[in-house]
């Protein structure tokens, strides 16, 4: 297995001449690696040769070919890989294995899934640095929301990259994220695949990822699953960038701007709350704004109060919750320390 490791980082590393410093590191690793596996199987065969050490044998073998031969082989696989996702990591073969190694040591996460998370990120930041950045904060929401760090690091850039925004601004917005979701059953996954997908529709309408989050948040504190949120939302942004019929004259009979940026600079929980209450008036108008079903409830949550509880949301989430993120954190990444605090 290790040979066959060996066969292939050799490849990949003639192919972009790499240095040969950054192989002979890993030729070295992968040696160790060999050593501590073929230990491990003599260990496996002396047990194995008792009926009573059969059970043993079995667990140890799970047990010791993952921890000694697949993990450290996965590791450093990642961390080559990483080194050719671009000139901004090259030659940092050291650097990145000391990041991912403290960031394990501090976090209590597998050496084996950050190096996974990074090579990933490698790919879809500009440099070093923000690719670090991507996958130190994808750890933390990962670690409070029980998801997989690759998956927080997609779905945080996906986010990022569907709004407008940069890697700088990747706390900011998983901070918010958390804020405004962590009460809901969906997984941040979930969540994070959703607003990429609402995210060309709600850009063409003028609203933001902070607008989308706040909406969710009102939503979600009056009952209405997320999923059901999204549905509406994309219901009414149709309508409201592209309307027709009685859809048009219903907008146009309340005042309510239509096309391309209708809702920017606007509160989108007031002129919710106009929508319905036009519809109110004439029945079961909201039927005609391709808002039916579950999605009502989750529409008329936002427009509840006239957006105040959209304003009262909105609000925590622009300030202080980069903060609330990290106090939540870090709990999780020191639990000895938290049990110390409370008692």
């Amino acid at each position: 297995m290790a040979q066959t490791q060996r066969r292939t980082l050799e490849t990949r590393l003639t192919a972009r001449n790499d240095t040969r410093t950054a192989f002979t590191q890993v030729e070295r690793s992968l040696r160790r690696i060999r050593t501590a596996g073929d230990r491990a199987f003599r260990g496996i065969t002396r047990a194995a040769r008792s009926t009573r050490g059969q059970l043993a044998a079995l667990v140890a073998t799970l047990g010791g070919i993952q921890k000694l031969v697949i993990d450290p082989a996965k590791f450093e696989d990642s961390i080559i890989r990483i080194t050719l996702a671009g000139d901004a990591f090259v030659g940092k073969v050291d650097e990145i294995r000391d990041a991912i190694d403290n960031l394990a040591t501090s976090t209590g996460t597998q050496r084996t899934e950050l190096a996974a998370a990074f090579d990933v990120a490698a790919r879809r930041a500009e440099d070093y640095a923000g690719a670090l950045e991507l996958v130190t904060t994808a750890n933390k929401l990962a670690a409070l929301s029980g998801s997989d760090v690759t998956e927080a690091v997609t779905g945080l850039d996906s986010v990022i990259e569907a709004f407008g925004g940069s890697i700088n601004e990747v706390e900011q917005i998983a901070a918010q994220l958390f804020e405004a979701t962590r009460r809901l059953p969906e997984s941040q996954g979930e969540i994070l695949t959703q607003l990429g997908n609402i995210a060309p529709q709600a850009r063409l309408a003028g609203l933001g990822l902070d607008d989308l989050l706040a909406a969710i948040a009102t939503a979600e504190a009056q009952g209405i699953r997320t999923s059901t949120t999204f549905t509406a939302l994309r219901a009414i942004l149709d309508q409201l960038t592209s309307p027709a019929g009685a859809a048009a004259d219903r907008f146009r009979d309340l005042g309510v701007q239509t096309g391309q940026n209708a809702l920017a600079g606007q509160n989108l929980g007031e002129v919710f709350a106009r929508i319905a209450a036009g519809a109110e008036r004439v029945g079961n108008g909201l039927g005609d704004l391709g808002i039916r079903g579950r999605s009502v409830s989750a529409f008329l949550a936002i427009a509840s109060d006239e957006g105040e509880r959209f304003r009262d949301t909105f609000n925590p989430l622009h300030s202080g919750s980069v903060p609330a993120f990290n106090a939540a954190f870090d709990p999780v990444n020191n639990p000895t320390k938290s049990a110390i605090d409370a008692f």
